[in-house]
């Protein structure tokens, strides 16, 4: 995992786990709302990607809600492909 000081505060970070063997999924990426638009994110995401090279990672994986266009872009800029799309589900307590 990787975060971004500015001032001594944290601003932006990714957080990584490794799985199966050389295979490494992104869970979180995140930047301070004060601080976006400044290629924060792919910053700390390109690091990641860097050192999990230098680890010997074969594969990363990472997910994004299709409507957060910042993150798609980041994402596709970094060389990730979308392998699949997922749907999501919501039902209120209040109906049967």
């Amino acid at each position: 995992s990787i975060v971004a000081l500015y001032a001594g505060k944290p601003v932006a970070a990714t957080f990584v786990q490794g799985f199966a063997p050389k295979v490494a999924y992104f869970a979180y990426t995140c930047v301070d709302r004060g601080h976006r638009g400044r290629g924060l994110a792919k910053a700390v995401k390109a690091l990641a990607l860097a050192e999990l090279k230098r680890l010997g990672y074969a594969k990363a994986s990472s997910n994004n809600n299709a409507a957060n266009e910042p993150m798609v872009r980041v994402n596709r800029a970094l060389g990730f492909k979308v392998v699949r799309e997922q749907l999501g589900y919501a039902k209120s307590s209040s109906s049967a």
